[in-house]
């Protein structure tokens, strides 16, 4: 059976990319598969902008520029994925309604790309110099060790922290106050892969 095509953003080159990076060059996707090619999309709106136009299926971002997104244009989002400091993944609504099977492939490849990121410190900081430029190895090494301890073994959503990330936005966007972060959050997936891990 041929790979699913699909395409994932992510908003700049930088730690957050790191584990969706890891993943595609670590043929995790192709295990699972799907044909994915992951694009710089030149920051958060970008991502969100290729999300809403359907020029990508999956984002990763930062936190806040989706809430805003979501907030302000009422745009059809679910996130899932890594805590807050260092991204998530995005996608619409309507691409785990109709295809919640490759939504699950990608949520299955993308936590074991997370678990090589947290593991293999060797190959990530070969991965991370090759997509980032980083010349020096004692900086790819250094950045490394700086995140690796932020990934979790599971990547629940952080409610918690979409929560502070709302207040801090209240201030310029009144609708943030109000804002349940359940909303923003569709854990499914995640919690699936939890539970065939332990059985």
């Amino acid at each position: 059976m041929a790979a699913i095509k699909l395409v994932a953003g992510y908003a700049t080159i930088g730690q957050g990319a790191g584990p969706m990076i890891v993943t595609e060059r670590a043929g995790l996707f192709a295990k699972h598969g799907l044909d994915v090619k992951t694009r710089l999309m030149g920051g958060a709106k970008g991502v969100v902008k290729g999300l809403v136009q359907g020029e990508i299926q999956f984002g990763n971002l930062a936190a806040p520029a989706l809430l805003r997104a979501v907030l302000e244009d009422g745009a059809d989002f679910a996130e899932f994925g890594l805590n807050y400091a260092l991204g998530g993944i995005a996608t619409r609504r309507e691409t785990i309604r109709e295809a919640p099977d490759i939504v699950r492939r990608f949520v299955a490849a993308y936590v074991e790309g997370m678990n090589r990121y947290r593991t293999d410190r060797e190959f990530t900081v070969k991965v991370q110099r090759e997509y980032s430029g980083i010349a020096d190895p004692s900086v790819a090494e250094e950045t490394y060790d700086l995140t690796q301890p932020g990934m979790p073994a599971i990547p629940y959503p952080v409610a918690a922290a979409l929560e502070k990330a709302l207040k801090v936005m209240a201030a310029d966007l009144p609708s943030a106050s109000a804002a349940d972060p359940e909303q923003f959050i569709d854990d499914r997936f995640i919690r699936a892969l939890a539970h065939s891990a332990s059985v």
